[in-house]
């Protein structure tokens, strides 16, 4: 049977949505799978076994109009999407959908889109979906598998490296002379324009660094991408000690490659954070904006989550002062680290 998920975006959840995909083999074990996205999530997903096909919703119309599908998992409120389910030919449909123009949802999937832009004023709107935004205590994942119907626990994020991306990690590796006996701590310190409260103000990231290249044993390895390259050029300069960066124009799978290099990855909720997870890779994660109960660390990482009232207000902005990301604890993060390298 054919079974089509659209998960167009952002790459971080497109990435731990396959943490999905035993689950729904599991319960279809003929299913053949096809994977509607952006292109530039292709590369997450190209070499997972899982996945039978992949494609661009820039063509998916012309590519699908033949298909019916058994299923359709739609779990994205993108307008394209919306209009991709209301074309294709299918005997069932899960997620949102496209009426007259507007995006509505299945009644199966209100658990998740109810906690979103979708929910109707007749159901409270946008209010209503913030209490119950800021009052789940599930992750993404179990509100999915319980959508979905899997008896299955989530399995980690599935991300496969190709042996050019294994390479360029062990060339970097050399180069920057990283031994195996060394503590590699990454750093990340971006996160989409989207979501510009993810991230950790330049003194707290520089703070963080100066205390942990203290320990001579601890190689600390600063991760951004384009949009970092002047925030983390000014860190590194700023910083007591000489730390490794991870440059800023690197591939996506490039990026992972290094990331798997780390004992411990430092970041704010945003795409290497799944990255670390489906690496198996101790993770901690701070918190702000956006909800730190959908997140699984899969009892590998810790939560820091600042005391402040109004955590998950999903705002752009903040005019508080301080901020919820001003009141990250450096010497919790710290702490922690430390105690898994005694642990190592």
């Amino acid at each position: 049977m054919d079974i089509l998920i659209i998960k167009l975006g952002a790459k971080g959840d497109v990435l731990r949505t396959t943490s999905l995909l035993e689950g729904i083999h599991k319960k279809y074990p003929k299913v053949n799978l096809i994977w509607v996205t952006e292109k530039e999530c292709f590369d997450l997903l190209k070499f997972n076994t899982l996945i039978d096909d992949i494609i661009d919703i820039n063509h998916a119309k012309e590519k699908l109009q033949d298909n019916l599908f058994e299923l359709i998992i739609n779990m994205d409120e993108d307008k394209r999407a919306g209009e991709l389910v209301r074309f294709l030919k299918k005997k069932k449909l899960i997620g949102a959908y496209s009426d007259n123009g507007d995006i509505k949802y299945t009644k199966d999937s209100e658990e998740w889109f109810g906690m979103g832009l979708l929910r109707s004023k007749e159901e409270g709107g946008l209010e209503r979906a913030n209490t119950l935004k800021r009052n789940n205590k599930k992750t993404y994942n179990q509100i999915w598998a319980s959508i979905l119907g899997l008896n299955t626990k989530p399995t980690k994020p599935i991300l496969v490296l190709d042996e050019k991306s294994k390479n360029f990690a062990e060339r970097f590796k050399q180069k920057k002379g990283i031994k195996k006996e060394d503590f590699v701590v990454g750093i990340n310190t971006g996160a989409s324009l989207r979501w510009p409260m993810k991230v950790l103000p330049i003194e707290k990231i520089i703070e963080l660094i100066n205390k942990l290249s203290k320990f001579t044993d601890i190689k600390i390895i600063l991760f951004g991408g384009r949009n970092e390259r002047n925030k983390n050029e000014r860190i590194i300069k700023e910083c007591d000690k000489k730390i490794i960066d991870g440059g800023s124009d690197n591939s996506l799978l490039e990026f992972a490659s290094l990331i798997d290099l780390c004992d411990v990855l430092i970041t704010g909720d945003t795409l290497a954070l799944h990255i670390g997870t489906a690496f198996g890779k101790y993770i901690i994660c701070y918190f702000g904006p956006t909800s730190h109960s959908e997140i699984e660390l899969y009892g590998n990482g810790k939560k820091i989550i600042p005391q402040i009232r109004c955590l998950c207000c999903y705002k752009k902005e903040c005019n508080k002062e301080p901020s919820c990301m001003e009141m990250i604890d450096i010497d919790e993060i710290v702490k922690d680290v430390l105690r898994i390298r005694r642990e190592r």
